[in-house]
């Protein structure tokens, strides 16, 4: 079932992606056809996401994996798993403030600052898998192993 994997997950980037987007538009042009997009997007996302992460768990099981790599997996997973777990608040967040006509206050600033994170945490997590397939050959049927990652994704190469 790992072949599923690289298919579910881009539905989950474009829903969650497209969501967050339309509900910043909402916020500023209080267009409501940007409005009635929102909770649909982030629920399918959301669907999508928590698929995502099971799969990825399965191909994990089932591919595998050089030792020198297992930390570039690792911190795929876990950011995997603070995507989902964003995403589940946002829709959350989200779902509360449609139910106040203006919401403002802690509510507000929260629900973006999930957002965002949430956001963030989706690209990070994209970057993290797209670097394991294309860049280190996981997941490929490859006949030689790739060599290890030889910095961190985030650190200054200056």
């Amino acid at each position: 079932m790992e072949w599923l994997h690289p298919i579910v997950v881009h539905f989950a980037i474009a829903l969650l992606s497209i969501g967050i987007v339309a509900d910043g538009i909402y916020q500023i042009s209080r267009n409501a056809r940007y409005g009635a997009l929102v909770l649909p997007l982030l629920s399918a996302g959301l669907l999508f996401a928590i698929i995502a992460v099971i799969t990825g768990l399965q191909a994990e099981k089932n591919v595998e994996i050089p030792a020198q790599f297992s930390a570039h997996v690792a911190a795929h997973r876990l950011s995997a798993l603070l995507t989902t777990g964003g995403a589940l608040l946002t829709l959350v967040l989200r779902w509360i403030m449609g139910k106040q006509h203006y919401p403002r206050g802690i509510l507000k600033w929260g629900y973006r600052l999930v957002a965002i994170f949430t956001l963030a945490m989706l690209f990070r997590t994209g970057l993290l898998g797209g670097e394991m397939v294309y860049k280190y050959g996981i997941g490929t049927r490859t006949s030689s192993v790739p060599a290890p990652p030889s910095q961190d994704l985030f650190q200054s190469t200056d």
